[in-house]
């Protein structure tokens, strides 16, 4: 599929990002307007805080998320990559701290539904598309994403796409120092191949290794 997004296709043709931060999100979710407000409120806050693929995100159940002590911990399951069946991801668990207020709103969305009910079922797509793999031959599988991209264009104003919020998130774990190991986990991926572009663009190395240099 061709990235026409500018946001996301600054980050593949580049490896550098323009960071959305809160006081970006916190604007976007006053953009939002739907039948289910708040839990298309709560989809933006996870998208943001995680850096969880948008399929794992959709596959979320309620009891997936569970407040231990000050921290709010969600756990993924891992999945088959919908576009690549060679590329899965590590179950996993992500914790927030509790004290903010977003995640403080998707823990009362989330504690209000039965345990076995999926979290954003009203974006969840069953758009089923075709593709053409290297060997020529055609495969087919299911866009669980397809309604979730509409509606994060409409709210951020065409801005992001769900997918850059991935690479947002990642991009500032590795700003912020994390190591390569635990940026691996975070991500879900079971290699540090695909970690690179977070680590080369973070300006923390960069500056850590600008002070050794003689």
């Amino acid at each position: 599929m061709k990235i026409k997004n500018l946001a996301y296709r600054k980050f593949l043709d580049t490896q550098s990002i323009d960071f959305c931060n809160e006081a970006d999100i916190k604007q976007y979710l006053a953009n939002i307007k739907h039948k289910c407000q708040t839990e298309a409120r709560c989809l933006m806050i996870v998208l943001y805080y995680t850096g969880a693929r948008p399929s794992e995100i959709l596959d979320l159940l309620a009891e997936d998320i569970v407040k231990e002590g000050a921290y709010l911990s969600i756990r993924f399951k891992g999945r088959t990559s919908d576009q690549y069946a060679k590329k899965r991801t590590v179950p996993r668990t992500i914790k927030l701290t509790y004290r903010l207020p977003l995640v403080k709103e998707l823990h009362d969305y989330a504690s209000g539904l039965f345990p076995n009910t999926y979290l954003f079922y009203h974006f969840k797509s069953n758009y089923k598309r075709v593709l053409v793999r290297k060997n020529g031959l055609f495969s087919e599988h299911l866009d669980t994403t397809d309604k979730l991209r509409y509606f994060v264009l409409k709210w951020t104003n065409g801005v992001h796409t769900p997918y850059f919020y991935r690479h947002n998130r990642l991009s500032k774990w590795a700003d912020q120092g994390c190591q390569d190991n635990e940026l691996r986990i975070l991500k879900g991926c079971r290699s540090n191949e695909s970690i690179a572009p977070y680590v080369h663009l973070s300006t923390t190395r960069q500056t850590r290794i600008a002070g050794k240099t003689r």
